[in-house]
């Protein structure tokens, strides 16, 4: 009986999970190195020594894959990619889906050969590592003395270590999924902000330099955000409690705690829809941590469409809670009954009505900053 040979799959290094969001045409993340020799390069040789090379390297042999959550590399069983002469510049995006699912090109022009590659596979040493290990053969196959006097094997300083990096090198006595200020350190100093002023005590005013990054910051920071909500479960559990229960002081007092220790998204000169967009989507995150309960986000219901809609673990309860954002702390709780108002006035308990549970909560929580303000109503 044949048994199934496993495709190999590896996580990205910690650093490349940013490149997959952010990578296209005009930000391509693609470096090259190159080797320039006396002779003018053999493109048939040279295609002979990547097929003997790829195979030897792990670290180059992948593909990209999309899982549930993050990007990962699996095992490339596909042909390595063509050779073939530049006639272009450097440093294009490189189409997976046109280069057999690999993530890097070899190309040659007169006596040099490039090497491009997508910065989510190695760092400039994994290329020259494998540029190496690539010249070397291509040399063996085109002057054979050498292959006589060193055999088939990789060259003395290869190699083929596939260790992340950053957790190797970065030492620090804050873990930087610890502390938010360590966070925004290193996207500063890598590029991925950029700043607008300094003040007269040395802070900086920080923003998302393009349109590219911003997505990074919907990814890579909200699943930060998200974890650092969920590590503390005792807190979270009575929160789900209160909100279940119609306490509204130990809802405040959790949301508030949250949004103070929060980055300082709530702070920004957005439209003030944006602004309640931002906390509508905290707490929909929250309240969709409890695997018990059914959230639902801008449901048709009545008239209109409500804020969130809860369905309990209890067939005959529901919570209906209706956001609102406003400048003045002193028009919280105006804005809270505002919100209760706009619930029935637009009877948006009809959809919880419709399923059989009559017993209902209406919230109306306002917000302002880092605060907010929670009324509630059955």
């Amino acid at each position: 009986m044949s048994k199934t040979r496993s495709i190999r799959w590896d996580k990205l290094d910690n650093t490349a999970n940013l490149f997959p969001s952010i990578a296209g045409e005009s930000m391509t993340n693609v470096y090259r190195i190159s080797v320039t020799l006396t002779d003018e390069i053999d493109s048939e040789k040279l295609q002979e020594a990547l097929d003997i090379v790829l195979p030897k390297f792990g670290l180059f042999n992948v593909r990209l894959r999309m899982g549930v959550f993050w990007n990962y590399f699996e095992e490339n069983g596909k042909k390595a990619p063509k050779v073939h002469e530049e006639n272009t510049f450097p440093c294009r995006f490189i189409r997976p889906n046109k280069n057999h699912s690999y993530l890097f090109r070899v190309t040659y022009y007169k006596n040099r050969i490039n090497l491009e590659v997508f910065h989510v596979l190695t760092d400039g040493m994994g290329g020259i590592n494998f540029l190496r290990e690539l010249t070397y053969q291509y040399l063996r196959l085109t002057h054979p003395e050498i292959a006589k006097l060193k055999g088939d094997s990789l060259t003395q300083g290869t190699s083929l270590n596939r260790e992340d990096s950053f957790v190797k090198n970065y030492k620090s006595s804050k873990p930087i999924d610890n502390n938010i200020d360590n966070l925004w350190s290193v996207l500063f100093t890598t590029g991925y902000l950029t700043y607008t002023k300094i003040s007269e005590d040395k802070k900086y005013s920080l923003v998302i330099p393009n349109r590219e990054i911003k997505e990074v910051f919907k990814l890579q920071i909200q699943e930060w955000f998200r974890n650092k909500i969920f590590s503390n479960t005792e807190q979270l559990q009575d929160f789900w409690k209160a909100f279940k229960e119609g306490n509204t002081q130990i809802i405040e007092m959790y949301l508030n705690k949250v949004l103070s220790n929060s980055v300082s998204v709530f702070d920004t000169r957005a439209r003030n829809e944006e602004k309640e967009s931002s906390y509508h989507n905290l707490l929909i995150g929250i309240l969709s941590g409890n695997e018990d309960w059914l959230v639902k986000s801008n449901v048709e219901a009545g008239e209109g469409f409500a804020d969130i809609i809860v369905e309990t673990d209890d067939p005959d309860e529901g919570i209906i809670a209706e956001l609102k954002y406003t400048k003045d702390f002193k028009a919280m709780e105006k804005s809270c009954e505002k919100a209760l108002k706009q619930i029935k006035d637009r009877r948006y308990q009809e959809y919880l009505l419709n399923d059989n549970r009559q017993n209902i909560m209406y919230y109306g929580i306002a917000f302002c900053r880092k605060r907010c303000k929670v009324l509630v109503e059955r």
